[in-house]
């Protein structure tokens, strides 16, 4: 049996990534950096996994208006998967 080493990472604007959290589910994501517009990070959430399924992507849909309301800089969400 092979073991695959795998990595996704996706840059997108906080509405959009709101929209794939949706989707894939909050909780099969490693972490979430939240970015500038030079792309340096502002803020880390790995909070999503406290929270049972369903009730993980409305929090951390939540987190991220909330973070991007109180920190203009905050241009790109940037979603983590790692194995």
């Amino acid at each position: 049996m092979k073991n695959y080493v795998y990595k996704i990472q996706w840059l997108l604007k906080p509405k959009e990534a709101i929209k794939v959290i949706k989707i894939i589910g909050a909780r099969s994501l490693t972490k979430i950096c939240l970015r500038n517009m030079d792309l340096d990070i502002v803020d880390i959430y790995t909070g999503m996994v406290s929270y049972p399924s369903g009730v993980s992507e409305f929090e951390t849909a939540k987190y991220i208006r909330k973070q991007a309301k109180k920190n203009p800089q905050i241009w790109y969400v940037e979603l983590y998967r790692t194995n």
